[in-house]
Formats: C-alpha cells, sequence, structure tokens
C-alpha cells in the first residue's frame, strides 16, 4: 500500500507562513515467508538498518530496507531505501550493531552533512538526491538513498494506458518478459514490483514510467560470481536485461529502480528518440553493464544513478547481427559507481567491412564515485578504445568528479587492433574535449593515456581544459599523471 502524508505546521503565529511537506513512502508488496518453529525471514529485507523519515519536527515514518547485491569480484549485501518528497525531510538511520567512528555521504558535490547524536545518523535534505552512507569506510554495506519528487503530473487515461498498481506483477502465461505494444503508456506504482524484465522491440512511441520496482528475487536467487546469462540482442529482448529496447523509436523510460537483473539493466539496440530518466540500479552478476548503447541515434540520458558490476555506459557499434553509427547521445546529472570496469566506455565493437561512427557524444555533470579496472590496457573512467575500423569523433566530457579508484586510470584514450575483440583496428579518434575534470587523487592510479596505432589510425584534436589529479591541473604531459604516445597530434592544454 502507498502511503501518502502530508505534514502541515499551521502558521506558528499570524505573521509567519504555513510550513508543508509532504512524503510518499511504499510498502513492499512481496509476502513475508516463515521458516520451521514460525521465524520470520524476509529475504528481500537488509537487517542491517532501521530508516526512518518524517518532516521537521514530524512524526517519523519506516521505510523499508531493500537488500541490494553488489560488486561482482565479491558479491556482499548493501541497502537502499527509497520515497519521494517535496519541501524538506528528516533521515534517522541507525544500524543493527552500534559503533562507528566516521560517516560519508556521497556524491560529495551535494554538500550533505551528516549529523550524529546517540548512534544515529541524521541527514536534511530539501531536494531529490541518490545517495551513498558509508560507516568507516565501508562501501560494500552502504545504505542507498533514493529520495525523489513527488509525481504531481496528471495520469493519462485511455485505452492505451497500462497500470501496475501496488503488488508482485508477473508476465502473461507463457512469456518471459512483460512486452507492450507502440502506442501504449505504462504507469507503475512505487509499491509495484515487476518480476520480470520490459521488452520493447520494434515499437513506437512506449511510455513507461512510475517510481516502482523491477526485481529479480535475490532471495531466491543464490548470488554467484559466475556468468548465469546470455548476452545476445535476443537475450536482451527476451529477459536478462531488465529493459530491453530493439529496432524502436520514440521511447521514455522514467523513475524505475532496478534490482538485481541476471543481465544489463538497460539495452539499446538500434534505436532512436529515446529518453531515460531518473533511472536507478543494481547489479552484482558478471557483465552485468549498466546502460549499453548499440547503433542509436538520438538518445538522452538524465538523472541516473547506476551502480553496477561492469560498465555504467557503454557505446557499441556492430556487434551481433546489430548494425549502424552511433549519433547524438547525451548524457547529464548521473551518478555512476562501477564495482568493476569503466564509468563511460566506447568504441570497441565495429564493422572492419563497413567501418561505422559514434559521434557527437555527450557526458555532463556526472559524479563517478568508484571505478575498479584491473586490465591495465583497458583502465580508465572515461575510456576510448577504438577498434574494429570504428571511428569516434566529436566527443564531450564536462564537469566529471571522480571520487575514488580502486585500481584505473582517469582517461584511456587509445586506437586498438591486437585485442582478443579486433578483426582490425580502430579508424581513428578526433575531437575530443575533456572540461572540468576533477579527481581526488585517492586510490590507486596509472598514468592516462592518448595513444595511436598508426599514422593513418592516430588521435588528434584532444583538449584538456582544467583537468585535475588531486591538487595537479595537467598542463602537459606528465610520467605520473598522463603519457601521451605515438601517433597523437594536436593535443591541447588550458
Amino acid at each position: 500500500m502507498l502511503k501518502f502524508l502530508l505534514f502541515a505546521a499551521a502558521a506558528l503565529s499570524a505573521a509567519s507562513p504555513a510550513l508543508a511537506a509532504q512524503i510518499q513512502t511504499y510498502d513492499y508488496p512481496r509476502p513475508v515467508r516463515y521458516s520451521p518453529g514460525d521465524t520470520v525471514r524476509d529475504t528481500h529485507r537488509n537487517p542491517e538498518y532501521v530508516v526512518r523519515v518524517r518532516a521537521p519536527s514530524g512524526v517519523w515514518q519506516d521505510l523499508y530496507e531493500h537488500r541490494v547485491e553488489v560488486d561482482w569480484n565479491n558479491p556482499q549485501s548493501a541497502a537502499l531505501v527509497r520515497f519521494d518528497f517535496e519541501g524538506k525531510v528528516e533521515l534517522a538511520i541507525q544500524r543493527s550493531y552500534a559503533g562507528f567512528s566516521k560517516v560519508a555521504v556521497r556524491p560529495a558535490s551535494l554538500g550533505i552533512q551528516p549529523r550524529i547524536e546517540d548512534d544515529t545518523v541524521y541527514l536534511t535534505l530539501d531536494k531529490p538526491a541518490n545517495l551513498s552512507v558509508e560507516f568507516d569506510g565501508d562501501k560494500h554495506h552502504n545504505l542507498h538513498v533514493f529520495a525523489g519528487a513527488i509525481d504531481n503530473s496528471a495520469k493519462p487515461q485511455g485505452p492505451g494506458v497500462i497500470v501496475f498498481g501496488p503488488g508482485v506483477h508477473k508476465p502473461p502465461k507463457g512469456e518471459k518478459v512483460f512486452r507492450f505494444a507502440s502506442g501504449q503508456t505504462v504507469l507503475i506504482d512505487g509499491a509495484a514490483v515487476l518480476d520480470a524484465g520490459i521488452s520493447l522491440d520494434h515499437v513506437h512511441d512506449v511510455t513507461i514510467k512510475g517510481h516502482g520496482l523491477i526485481e529479480r528475487p535475490t532471495g531466491d536467487v543464490p548470488m554467484t560470481n559466475t556468468a548465469t546469462h546470455d548476452n545476445t540482442p535476443e537475450a536482451h529482448v527476451d529477459g536478462t536485461a531488465a529493459i530491453g529496447i530493439r529496432n524502436s523509436r520514440n521511447i521514455r523510460i522514467e523513475g524505475l529502480t532496478i534490482i538485481n537483473p541476471p543481465g544489463v539493466t538497460l539495452g539499446c539496440m538500434q534505436s532512436s528518440g529515446v529518453s531515460i530518466v531518473d533511472l536507478k540500479s543494481f547489479s552484482a552478476r558478471p557483465w552485468a553493464d549498466g546502460i549499453d548503447i548499440y547503433s542509436c541515434r538520438d538518445v538522452e540520458i538524465d538523472r541516473v544513478f547506476l551502480r553496477v558490476a561492469d560498465d555504467c555506459f557503454a557505446l557499441y557499434n556492430h556487434r551481433w547481427d546489430l548494425y549502424g553509427d552511433i549519433r547524438r547521445v547525451r548524457v547529464t546529472n548521473s551518478t555512476c559507481w562501477a564495482d568493476v570496469a569503466h564509468a563511460m566506455y566506447m568504441g570497441l565493437f565495429g564493422n572492419p567491412d563497413r567501418p561505422e561512427v559514434t559521434e557527437d557524444v555527450t557526458f555532463k555533470n556526472i559524479d563517478v564515485l568508484e571505478i575498479n579496472e584491473t586490465q591495465p590496457r583497458f583502465q580508465g573512467v572515461m575510456a576510448i578504445n577504438a577498434n574494429n575500423a570504428t571511428v569516434v569523433r566529436n566527443i564531450l566530457f564536462e564537469d566529471i568528479r571522480v571520487d575514488h579508484m580502486i585500481e584505473g586510470k582517469l582517461f584511456n584514450f587509445a586506437v586498438i587492433g591486437d585485442d582478443r575483440f579486433s578483426l582490425s583496428p580502430g579508424g581513428g579518434i578526433a575531437n575530443l574535449t575533456l572540461r572540468n575534470i576533477s579527481f581526488t587523487g585517492k586510490g590507486v592510479y596509472g598514468p592516462s593515456v592518448i595513444q595511436g596505432y598508426d599514422q593513418a589510425r592516430g588521435v588528434r584534436g584532444v583538449t584538456l581544459e582544467n583537468v585535475r589529479i588531486g591538487q595537479r591541473k595537467l598542463t602537459a604531459p606528465d610520467a605520473e599523471l598522463l603519457q601521451v604516445g605515438p601517433h597523437a597530434t594536436d593535443i591541447r592544454f588550458k
């Protein structure tokens, strides 16, 4: 049941205005299991936390603490709470075991300072935010807070509208996924759980919107660091991706939270006019990327939070039976956490028989909380490995903030041709801009790389404007911070 609470403090005096806050919380609809002896066992709840929310000086309301699995290499159980609000609210966070010396709230760019009283952490929020609350530096058993905005827009009605109300929903008999037709609008209540993925295959003008969950029941499926899914296009639209979009146009996905799909969070293939807004996701299985874009045009991604077991954002040209250029992709106002691999990656796949292009791509206002890439030649928070005749050009990275690397590089722009995925070298990289890029310098990292393959397939036209690692600004190649290899020309520092 959705609970909608209106807290209104009437005027404190005749001269003072009324203060109001609205809070929506969502019950979790799965039934609690009982083991022998009637011991309650809620396998979907993380018992390490007790979290409540209220308007200032109002009545505390309990939140459901979801269990989410993180980190492919060493699967662990973190926690998630979610709610929507307007105005100002206060959170109270307690752990089931006492004792801690410090608490961090990330992204640091939001400037949210915790207050600690009697082993309880208090946070005050006055606008929507997606947060990680970490006790004593523990990033594998942390609490994630998704504090969203209340949706006050008018609800569409009509024969093309499908509504998933509170409760657990399974696909029709004989189907592995939920499939929707052209022209449909799908509304998913915040207290609804879809027990399978969504497939949009050869459709147009579809909107899927709401604050509900798409969930693989983690209590029923043991976590493992062994691959358990097929990663082909057919699999993306047939159940391994939480959301699979193929050969479609004019698609909008908004507001959903994805918990531990068996594969990628969202695979978008040979499609155009796609908007992905306010999507949040966790994954912990091999190759369970966040958002993968294959041969698409005109894709807008805004306000997403991805904590995933592989690349957060990956842009690829030809692979399998997918063909075509990538043009005009824009990612803004988002948060990345790659327990394995990259935050932003492109270029690896392509078509040597008919070379393809990735161009006009923007990443702007991105917080990267963590990355961990152990393969040196592929390391890079921002990585372009042009391969298989693919040309990558006209790329902008702006206002990117990197907090910590377990292992990696800040950026890696290289034309390659001798990887296990290589049928031929990449076609080249051109016209890259990095503007206002900051990395705290925390963690283990090597020098960034700019390097071509040969004279005809090089890297040219890279502008590094206000790029900082720790307290140092990049102003020239540097043995510790930046290696400029052969066949890289027109490298400019500002």
